[in-house]
């Protein structure tokens, strides 16, 4: 069995959910958080972070979380710095995955990648004529009937 983590060299990329939680409890455990998804969040984490504390410390449910690998400085300066938000190529990639159009792994990996790929969007076939490609969302049965979305999103 192969198990496959994702590592990450940057997290200023990620802006605007550090805040959300106590400082001093994500540079106890070791993590910063890069994502909101449906379900709960996505965390960089150290080989040092200590995750079976997330639900005491943060208020979250550990089943509710992802987790990525970065290392124990990038985690540490990602929470001492100041983030300046997000540019509108990265919140075009994370209203994808709020829409349901990317994972967060595909989300995660994007806004990482950016730099090497600006049209990242494109290369994963989301992008058509500078919009967000609009495709079909199954959304979840609500009393018996199925609803389908289209989404196209302006970056």
């Amino acid at each position: 069995n192969v198990h496959h983590k994702i590592f990450i060299n940057r997290l200023s990329v990620f802006a605007g959910l550090s805040g959300a939680f106590d400082q001093d409890a994500l540079e106890r455990l070791l993590v910063y958080p890069l994502l909101k998804t449906e379900s709960g969040y996505v965390f960089a984490m150290t080989e040092f972070s200590d995750i079976t504390q997330i639900s005491g410390l943060l208020g979250i449910r550990t089943e509710d979380c992802h987790f990525v690998y970065t290392t124990q400085t990038s985690v540490l300066e990602a929470i001492q710095s100041q983030s300046e938000g997000l540019s509108p190529a990265h919140r075009a990639i994370v209203q994808s995955l709020d829409i349901g159009l990317i994972t967060w792994e595909q989300a995660v990996l994007a806004m990482d990648r950016y730099d090497f790929a600006p049209d990242i969007l494109a290369c994963m076939g989301l992008k058509e004529d500078g919009h967000v490609a609009a495709k079909s969302v199954i959304l979840p049965q609500s009393e018996g009937v199925s609803a389908t979305r289209r989404h196209s999103l302006d970056i």
